[in-house]
């Protein structure tokens, strides 16, 4: 009795084999692995410009309440972030208030502030560090870098009008 050879069939029509599922996750991995870095600088990069929006909207409340006021406002930076304060004279019955920010702004774990008077000038702690805003619509010189690890955020604002007049940001 002769035998008469069938093709291979599968016993279950649909569905994949071990070899296609392990290709199909091995090219899923790949492509996970190629687009980290980008989300990690993107990530990296929301985290940074958090603070320094909020550094942005202080700077335009500062002068505004400083011209209203006819008083100097400041924002006082230290380690764990920075705060509004207007400044009141010393015959104000008030002057308790000077110590009671208007706003405050915690800096996210990782992030550290620095700051220089001009480009020209070296980076330093800004721990300590008051940003004056005068009630003629000036305010002190002021560049601040926002920075995670080597990755940072440097803003330089205008004296006249307490914008940024410049913003740089590097990424490794």
């Amino acid at each position: 009795m002769i035998k008469k050879s069938v093709p291979f069939q599968r016993c279950f029509p649909y569905g994949y084999t071990l070899i296609e599922i392990a290709i199909v996750l091995a090219i899923i991995a790949v492509i996970t692995a190629a687009s980290l870095p980008f989300f990690s600088a993107e990530f990296t990069e929301q985290r940074l410009r958090r603070p320094a929006t909020a550094l942005q909207e202080f700077a335009v409340k500062a002068r505004a309440a400083a011209m209203e006021s006819g008083r100097p406002t400041t924002i006082r930076f230290n380690e764990d972030g920075f705060a509004l304060f207007t400044q009141w004279e010393e015959e104000d019955p008030d002057a308790h208030e000077a110590e009671t920010p208007m706003e405050t702004v915690p800096l996210e774990r990782g992030l550290r502030l620095e700051w220089r008077r001009t480009e020209a000038d070296a980076w330093l702690p800004v721990s300590g560090k008051e940003w004056i805003f005068y009630p003629s619509g000036i305010c002190s010189p002021m560049g601040i870098r926002i920075a995670q690890g080597r990755a940072s955020l440097e803003l330089d604002f205008d004296i006249l009008t307490s914008r940024v007049a410049s913003e740089q940001f590097f990424i490794p």
